[in-house]
């Protein structure tokens, strides 16, 4: 999630043009590094750690000496080189709450839900062996309507009269008006920190007596990875949504009985990942209400929710959440093929037209499920049951022109970009940075480069648009010994996510060279142009267009690219620097230029791309100023299909609303209460 910077754009704008004015004076530039104290440097990284320096008059950007690693200085103290993400061996751990939840959703199914609190209450569960206290919460939903509520009157009265329970509080909520299933499972617990645990149980489950070890077991090992892990199910899954000639007959591997994630979701006894789950009631809020298409390519479970009814589907729209930020579910089958965590009861409701018995019988020996250990490298499967290949993450590494900014937008930039991404990032800095943005750089592990030049452009404007320019030489040289390289405005971009995440969830953007982003804006050379494009028109004049060139038939029809952030290959980045410098001057912006050099080609640019641009409102970074496309999901910046963005692009120019719209009236009522108003 998001928070609130502070800003004020006046204020950068005029201290960034004044520092870059001072800036362009000056005659030498500095390396320096920010770096992990237990990274370990990749050698082959010449232009940061090595390589023979170049004629200072070459080049505003000066390449290091080459040094020994053991000498580097990093922000001013003694440090090892590159920052990396943490060694494989240094395995992360989870902090344990207070408190344990136990949430059971409920109506009017009283024997069963006696059955499942029985099954709670078995004295082999081992309740004390963590430290929490087990908290046991009734969510008892209201019939709908004209129904009878004989039965669920007497549910309501058996949870808060009759249930017994040690371990810790026990509570009824009584829903004010009927909720249906997804409702139900979307208010059943709002977690108010990553680390909070709890179990999601419907009332017609049942658990083994070794349960609770097992959650909180799988809490311990992997509460930490909300990039990897959405929750963690008691069930025995036996579904293969995947459909397709070749998955006739394939069944959900046993893994050895060990652990293993697989990608679809488990909801018979489900233990959400509290960072993921809270992540996906804001993603979850906004796809309701912009009626987002939840449906994944290939499953079987797509076309069910299609004829379903809407408030008893949950599962499909975690499904999506899921595939798209590319999590998996962790399982752990018996080796008793007939036996499992949890079991499902299968009960007349939502899912079944009439009661089909128990899925299977519940498992009471440790040695079927190895033990409850819990290995650090897990197996992972598709949706049609398919291993999946270890992630090899590329070499990344995030760069931006820091010149002439304050502390505080050091902050905003490179303190949401360590949130949600542990690899190289390098900013260029005014020259002699002050203490105060040397300690934010070395506390996030950021390297720097100081930037020289004479002052040979002028002032101000034309100072900016030339540092605008030959930033592109910077990108281009910093980023050739990287997979991937995304470079971005730095005064008003944000993160959100990890900034590379597609490459290991969308495999047609990770194919690209280039992936540009771009403004709700289409190039059109008419009166009818938006004025951001009449603006841009005004530029070509002091465009060097090269002859020949067709400039509006090759941009027509296509959108306005916004220069302030590009990913991409190395190969990208040379092209867009002989692009910018091929075109771009005084009078003749960056952005003017980039437009013109990939809608028209040059270069080489778009034509080894498969998706060189991503329209506003897509991909990994999303530009929202400008009356471009975006969705409100919580306190973020969402994409069309509120999966938060990113990296955000001008957020300075808009705002968002509050985390979760709150409801207008309360949902719930205590039981006592109920109990009191029924007499």
């Amino acid at each position: 999630m998001t928070r609130s910077w502070p800003w004020n754009t006046a204020s950068l704008v005029g201290a960034c043009i004044l520092s870059i004015a001072a800036i362009f004076s000056g005659t030498l530039l500095i390396e320096n590094e920010g770096a992990h104290p237990q990274s370990v440097p990749r050698s082959s990284r010449r232009s940061l750690l090595g390589g023979e320096p170049r004629s200072l008059r070459t080049s505003p950007f000066h390449d290091p000496r080459t040094v020994d690693v053991k000498d580097v200085q990093i922000g001013g103290v003694q440090g090892l080189g590159l920052y990396s993400s943490p060694k494989t061996s240094e395995r992360p751990t989870t902090t344990r709450p207070e408190t344990f939840k136990v949430v059971i959703l409920t109506m009017d199914r009283l024997a069963s839900l006696k059955r499942l609190v029985d099954s709670l209450s078995h004295p082999d569960c081992a309740y004390g062996g963590f430290g929490m206290g087990v908290d046991l919460i009734f969510h008892v939903d209201r019939p709908k309507t004209g129904k009878d509520t004989a039965a669920w009157m007497e549910t309501v009265r058996w949870t808060v009269e009759d249930v017994t329970w040690p371990h810790g509080s026990i509570s009824t909520l009584v829903a004010n008006e009927n909720m249906g299933l997804r409702k139900a499972w979307l208010e059943a617990w709002h977690p108010e920190s990553d680390d909070d645990r709890a179990i999601i149980l419907e009332d017609d489950v049942t658990v083994s007596p070794l349960w609770y070890r097992w959650v909180n077991g799988a809490y311990d090992a992997y509460g930490h990875d909300g990039g990897r892990i959405a929750g963690f199910s008691l069930q025995r899954q036996d579904l293969v949504p995947l459909q397709s000639k070749r998955n006739s007959g394939v069944r959900v591997p046993t893994n050895d009985n060990e652990p293993f994630l697989y990608s679809l979701i488990g909801s018979i006894g489900f233990a959400p990942n509290a960072r993921v789950w809270r992540n996906f009631l804001d993603w979850a809020e906004c796809a309701i209400d912009n009626d987002v298409d939840v449906s994944v390519d290939g499953l079987v479970t797509s076309t069910w929710c299609k004829t379903l009814d809407k408030r008893g589907m949950w599962k499909q729209h975690f499904k999506y959440y899921m595939n798209r930020l590319g999590l998996g579910c962790l399982y752990h089958f018996p080796k008793d093929a007939s036996k499992a965590l949890g079991v499902h009861w299968r009960e007349k409701g939502e899912h079944f037209a009439t009661s089909e018995g128990a899925s299977h019988d519940v498992v009471t020996d440790p040695g079927e499920i190895s033990n409850l250990v819990f290995p650090q490298d897990l197996n992972s499967y598709d949706f049609g049951a398919a291993p999946i290949k270890p992630w090899s993450r590329p070499a990344t590494l995030v760069v931006a022109a820091a010149v002439g900014y304050s502390a505080d937008v050091f902050e905003i930039f490179v303190g949401t970009l360590r949130q949600h991404y542990g690899g190289d990032a390098l900013l260029i800095v005014a020259k002699d940075p002050p203490p105060e943005i040397l300690s934010v750089l070395e506390k996030n592990r950021v390297f720097y480069r100081e930037y020289f030049g004479d002052n040979a452009s002028g002032q101000g404007v034309a100072i900016w648009a030339r540092f605008n320019i030959e930033r592109f030489k910077f990108y281009r040289e910093v980023c050739q010994e990287y997979d991937y390289c995304m470079a971005l405005d730095f005064r008003d971009s944000v993160f959100q996510g990890d900034p590379f995440g597609y490459l290991r969830t969308e495999p047609a953007l990770a194919n690209s060279e280039l992936v540009t982003q771009s403004h709700a804006h289409i190039w059109d050379f008419t009166d009818n142009a938006a004025g951001e494009i009449k603006h841009h028109i005004k530029m070509i004049p002091f465009c060097n267009i090269p002859e020949g060139l067709d400039f509006k038939e090759c941009m027509t029809g296509k959108p306005l690219i916004n220069a302030g952030g590009f990913v991409g290959r190395p190969s990208a980045f040379e092209k867009l620097e002989k692009v910018v410098n091929l075109i771009a001057k005084h009078g003749c912006s960056d952005q003017m230029a980039v437009n013109i050099g990939v809608h028209c080609g040059l270069e080489g640019l778009g034509e080894s791309s498969a998706v060189p641009l991503q329209g506003t409102g897509h991909g990994p970074i999303n530009s929202v100023g400008y009356r471009s496309v975006f969705t409100e999901v919580g306190e973020s910046f969402g994409d069309l299909d509120c999966m938060p963005s990113p990296v955000v692009h001008q957020f300075n120019l808009m705002k968002v609303g509050p985390h979760r719209n709150p409801a207008k009236e309360p949902l719930f009522s205590a039981g006592q209460a109920v109990l009191a108003q029924a007499g």
